[in-house]
């Protein structure tokens, strides 16, 4: 079915919605899921359109616990800095807390 310009507009519009969106997932997934981010995607996407809204099943399919973390590791928010790659790297994988790193620098200034 062809939809002229429309369809042209409507494909343009839909990239630009989903441009970014896999780094985000994945981003999302380094945050929050115990396993992989691989693995997590993988069994994310075998789930079907009413295991998707079943919170448990979300936290069970990413997770190796029954939980997931109470923070996120800071792979989301740190990639929207002005930090190298591997700046975010080093600070996501320490043992910093960045909730209390970031209150800490607000009582600073």
């Amino acid at each position: 079915m062809e939809l002229g310009k429309e369809g042209l507009l409507l494909r343009t519009g839909l990239k630009e919605l989903t441009v970014d969106l896999e780094k985000e997932v994945d981003l999302v997934l380094k945050d929050y899921s115990t396993r992989t981010a691989k693995k997590a995607k993988s069994s994310l996407e075998l789930l079907n359109y009413e295991e998707i809204f079943d919170r448990e099943r979300i936290i069970g399919t990413i997770s190796t616990d029954s939980e997931i973390p109470k923070y996120p590791g800071g792979w989301r928010i740190l990639s929207k800095t002005s930090l190298s790659e591997s700046e975010i790297t080093q600070l996501a994988k320490s043992d910093i807390d960045l909730k209390e790193f970031i209150q800490n620098q607000k009582k600073e200034e």
